[in-house]
C-alpha cells in the first residue's frame, strides 16, 4: 500500500479510511482516520469522517474490548483446569493435552489455548468449574447420549462427589403405582426407569510412565 512506501501520505489514509468504511471495517476506518488527523489535526475530510463515523468506531473498540477480556478469562480458567488435572493426574480426551502441560504455559498465546480446548468440548463449550459452595471438588460438563433412541441429556454441573445412581433416579425416576408411562416423550416402550438401565463409560488409565 501506499502507507507501507510512505506512512506520512494523507491522502492514502483518508482513502484507506473510506475503504474500511465501504467494507464496515469501523474499528479500522478508526485507526486510519487517527493516522491522519496524527499527520494534519485540522485536516477537514479527515474530522467530517470522523464525526460521521464516531460512534460505530467507539462500538467496534468496546465491543473488541469485551471480547478480549472475556478470551482472557477463560483462559485463565483453562489453565486453571490444566493445572487441576495434571496435579492429580487426570487425562483429559488425548493424553497429549496434560502431556503438554508445561510450567511456563502462561506464556503460551490464547489462540493456542483455545484451540487446544476446543477439541475436548466442541459441543458446549462448557468448562470444568470449581465448586464455591458445599463441595471442595470441581463440577464438570457430562453428556448422557441414548444411543438406542438418539437421544441425550446435558448436564452442566456434575459434581465429582456426585453418585451416578442418584442422578439417573433424578433424570429417570421410577414409575408411579398405578402409572405405567416414563416422563420422556420419546421412551415409547416406557423402559427408561432408573432400575432398568446401565451406565457404560471409557476409562483410560494412564500409569507412572504416562503410558496407557
Amino acid at each position: 500500500t501506499a502507507l507501507a512506501f510512505n506512512s506520512q501520505n494523507l491522502k492514502a489514509c483518508y482513502r484507506l479510511a473510506k475503504a474500511h468504511q465501504m467494507l464496515k471495517d469501523w474499528e479500522e476506518a478508526g485507526d486510519a482516520i487517527d493516522s491522519g488527523l496524527k499527520i494534519d489535526k485540522g485536516n477537514k475530510d479527515l474530522l467530517k469522517l470522523q464525526k460521521l463515523l464516531g460512534a460505530k468506531v467507539r462500538k467496534a473498540r468496546l465491543n473488541r474490548q469485551q471480547r478480549e477480556r472475556s478470551r482472557a478469562e477463560r483462559t485463565s480458567r483453562i489453565k486453571d483446569v490444566w493445572r487441576y488435572c495434571k496435579e492429580d493426574k487426570i487425562s483429559l480426551g488425548h493424553v497429549s493435552l496434560v502431556a503438554t502441560g508445561k510450567d511456563d504455559e502462561d506464556d503460551e498465546g490464547n489462540d493456542a489455548v483455545e484451540a487446544r480446548w476446543h477439541h475436548h468440548y466442541p459441543h458446549t463449550g462448557q468448562l470444568p468449574k470449581r465448586q464455591l459452595q458445599g463441595g471442595s471438588g470441581w463440577t464438570w460438563p457430562v453428556l448422557f447420549v441414548y444411543p438406542s433412541h438418539h437421544q441425550s441429556d446435558f448436564i452442566e454441573h456434575f459434581a465429582e462427589e456426585d453418585i451416578i445412581a442418584l442422578r439417573m433416579a433424578e433424570m429417570f425416576p421410577e414409575e408411579e403405582e398405578g402409572n405405567n408411562e416414563t416422563q420422556m416423550p420419546w421412551d415409547y416402550s416406557n423402559e427408561f426407569s432408573c432400575s432398568n438401565l446401565s451406565v457404560y463409560f471409557e476409562v483410560h488409565c494412564i500409569d507412572d510412565d504416562g503410558a496407557e
